[in-house]
């Protein structure tokens, strides 16, 4: 992956966008079969302006496959979860955290 956009906003906002360097990864016919191409993700944290203690994150993502090679919803819910876990445990996020959900577009 490489970063390919990044800004900062005074109240720590940010957002990050990446793409996949190397492409053309065909997926064995029983890890679901088909191919990876391609993969562009990007994260944008916000924070809310009724409440400076609450930031709203988005991870976008555009990705071209064949087949059905991955579940990236499943994928990417788990690592928000996982994240919020470490963070928490490191005492770097507080509050409660809303559940991830994934929204499919196209």
């Amino acid at each position: 992956m490489q970063l390919t956009a990044q800004t900062k906003g005074y109240d720590g906002s940010f957002y990050w966008a990446f793409d996949q360097v190397n492409v053309g990864v065909q997926v064995p016919p029983e890890q679901g079969g088909g191919a990876f191409n391609g993969y562009w993700p990007s994260f944008r944290a916000t924070q809310q302006r009724h409440n400076p203690y609450k930031t709203d994150i988005s991870w976008n993502v555009y990705y071209c496959v064949t087949g059905n090679p991955f579940n990236f919803a499943g994928f990417h819910e788990g690592a928000i979860v996982n994240i919020s876990s470490i963070l928490k445990g490191e005492g770097k996020l507080q509050g409660e955290s809303s559940t991830p959900v994934s929204v499919k577009n196209g």
